[in-house]
């Protein structure tokens, strides 16, 4: 096996043209992007940045945070733009010239020294940072930057590039040398500085990420501090609604005023009917001792997942991204400590992660209730932006490109309709009908994440070293290395474990491929010829340890044109959770590959969800090509008294919302048949 190092991305380039990724890919592409353009339009989110370019009057609409959503669009946007190979037509031309609008307003609404943040600029000109805690100021300019950098990759062009640098030198100069409790609330200026870094060798930006993160957990008397910006918010908020600028728009769209605005919750009418008992007496000592913005301890001792659960996934992308660009290996252990603990008891089945709402995250450990489970959609994508940082600084360890590809094709994938236009914020495992994707939130973070995290699969396949490519991703693609090497793969996946790794290059090449933890066997030719054939026994339980699992193993290629086959065995198998989760006990869910599945009503008329009992030996695989586009491959069977059973995969749940209330039903957890549970 190769020895412990660092991989890097596969440079050179990366074409996604067919298979299940590209088709979400060109959805992305052809029709969510505008989808959430348009949406941008009608929230008034992009109003603010003309109102405060001076080109138009109003009303200021949204919550403080809003500018974050259309600096995130623009990054997706231009993550898009980098990855079409046929630039200049269709949607690449459409994409463009809504970047050029885009690119224009900010360089007429931001200030001449880089500054940028609406809220402030529209209803307290000349004030800044006044409550960074609560405020998003360095969140929004985070994602300003990282739309600068993401643009310049794409199109090799700096006019957004400039003042993304611009903003980051005002970030440079103000917080560099600052006291502790000039950190923000929420992290994501520090990823987009280390990006900026990465792109530019600065090392004023590597040192500004560095100091914003060493300061976290080291603010004296944090929670009276927060509680006197919380105050400090609560009365701007009064000034903009007594002085009329306060606009109250459509049912569920909240406003500057809007009494939950001061931390930033989201409500949007999408939460279950039922929820933790208590939790507002639990939620106050989360939120003062710094938890709830991993303030309550210095990052080398963030050894458990607490809080918010995407600023805490967005710490840790961070912290791995700081330890690769410095070689700090005193990072290394409290993230693997932190990511033990959160798979092993604060991850559900489906790879979600934060299980309280209101809190938006973490509860206790084993914490995991299906039906008020919150497992926002960007705390997903964070923890894949951070195992992918934490699967190029380990060689031999597969077990975090395992993590990925399970929270791709689940916990991510179900945050966006097969339409490409409707989203859930939250993702439920267990619901009676009262949530259903919907076209946009107030808080609307999800939506541009998801485009950016898509746009960015092409990068996430293949990662080379010295000699060696590594197979990290099981992705139709084709990629063309620096060195001349061109490694082709179609794969089957997720419906089918048949892959095929062609592999022509110009030298000796070690090849390394991913077994996956759920994978019972996989079979193993080489140019026509039987290889090995690699079995194990799945982890039965889910947690670490089903990642754990994960191997990569080695072929030594010869030079030239070579051929590989795998063969994954996809069976129908049971996945229980820990003993600990009370909710599950004597319940399966049902897993096929990378994929979860779950019950839908509709698909069980006349079904109690709740209280059918399946044995998982009688249950197998269809493909159905009909079922939402196509391609689709179901489990079905009977359940314990005979009736027929339909189970579909998880992502795929909630696409036909045009069905009564009740037909909405959902469980992914479902009654082990008595004979069966032991």
């Amino acid at each position: 096996m190769v020895p412990m190092n660092r991989f890097e991305s596969a440079t050179g380039s990366t074409t996604i043209d067919s298979g299940h990724w590209a088709d979400r890919r060109a959805m992305n592409r052809d029709h969510s992007i505008f989808h959430q353009w348009e949406r941008c339009e009608a929230s008034g989110t992009i109003d603010n940045f003309r109102i405060a370019a001076r080109l138009k009057e109003g009303p200021r609409r949204g919550f403080f945070y809003s500018d974050s959503d259309l600096h995130k669009w623009a990054d997706a946007a231009a993550r898009i733009l980098r990855s079409i190979h046929s630039p200049g037509r269709g949607p690449s031309l459409r994409l463009e010239a809504l970047l050029d609008e885009y690119i224009a307003l900010m360089t007429g609404a931001q200030e001449a020294d880089g500054y940028l943040f609406t809220y402030n600029q529209i209803h307290f000109p000349g004030t800044r940072w006044k409550n960074l805690m609560i405020e998003h100021e360095l969140y929004c300019l985070g994602h300003f930057i990282e739309a600068g950098v993401s643009h310049f990759e794409a199109s090799g062009g700096r006019a957004l590039l400039d003042l993304a640098m611009r903003a980051a030198d005002l970030v440079v100069r103000e917080f560099r040398e600052a006291p502790a409790w000039r950190t923000s609330g929420h992290e994501e200026i520090e990823i987009a500085l280390l990006r900026l870094f990465r792109l530019t060798r600065r090392s004023e930006y590597l040192d500004t990420a560095r100091a914003l993160l060493e300061r976290r957990g080291r603010i004296p008397f944090f929670g009276a501090r927060l509680l006197a910006q919380v105050a400090s918010q609560a009365w701007r908020s009064r000034k903009i609604a007594v002085a009329g600028a306060a606009l109250k728009v459509a049912v569920g769209q909240a406003t500057d005023g809007h009494a939950v605005a001061a931390l930033g919750f989201e409500f949007g009418g999408n939460l279950g009917k039922r929820e933790p008992p208590l939790l507002g007496l639990r939620a106050l000592p989360v939120f003062l001792d710094g938890a709830y913005q991993q303030q309550d301890r210095p990052l080398r001792a963030q050894r458990e997942p607490r809080g918010h659960a995407v600023r805490w996934a967005y710490l840790m992308t961070a912290a791995a991204m700081l330890r690769a660009d410095t070689g700090d290996e005193s990072l290394g252990a409290a993230m693997d400590t932190a990511w033990l603990k959160l798979v092993d008891s604060k991850m559900y089945v489906t790879g979600g992660i934060g299980s309280l709402p209101v809190i938006e995250g973490f509860g206790r450990p084993f914490e995991l209730d299906n039906g008020y489970a919150y497992a926002e959609t960007c705390a997903a994508i964070g923890s894949v932006l951070w195992n992918r940082e934490l699967s190029l600084a380990h060689g031999d360890d597969a077990r975090h490109a395992d993590l990925t590809e399970w929270q791709l094709h689940n916990a991510v994938a179900v945050g966006v309709s097969v339409t490409g236009d409707r989203y859930f914020y939250r993702n439920l495992l267990s619901s009676d009908g009262g949530i259903e994707r919907r076209p946009w939130y107030p808080t609307a973070c999800c939506p541009s994440n998801i485009s950016r995290l898509w746009a960015e699969l092409d990068r996430m396949v293949l990662s080379v070293a010295e000699g060696v490519v590594r197979v990290e991703q099981y992705i139709s693609s084709t990629t063309r290395l620096g060195d001349g090497t061109v490694v082709a793969i179609e794969s089957g996946f997720p419906w089918s474990g048949a892959v095929s790794i062609t592999v022509d290059a110009p030298r000796p090449t070690r090849l390394l491929f991913r077994v996956p933890g759920w994978a019972a066997r996989c079979r193993v030719a080489l140019d026509g010829r039987d290889e090995r054939l690699i079995e194990r026994v799945p982890v039965p339980v889910f947690g670490a340890a089903r990642f754990t699992a994960a191997t990569y193993e080695e072929l030594a290629l010869p030079g030239g044109k070579s051929h590989v086959r795998l063969e994954f065995d996809m069976a129908v198998s049971a996945l229980r959770a820990h003993p600990k989760v009370r909710c599950d006990r004597g319940r399966v869910a049902l897993v096929r590959g990378p994929l979860v599945y779950c019950a839908e009503a509709v698909d069980n008329p006349g079904i109690d969800l709740e209280s059918v009992a399946v044995d998982p030996t009688a249950l197998r695989a269809e493909g159905d090509p009909s079922f939402l586009g196509g391609g689709c491959v179901a489990i079905v069977g009977t359940d314990s008294r005979g009736r027929a059973l339909r189970l579909v995969p998880y992502h795929l749940w909630g696409n036909r919302d045009d069905r009564a209330n009740e037909a909405r039903a959902m469980r992914v957890f479902l009654k082990e048949s008595a004979k069966e549970i032991t």
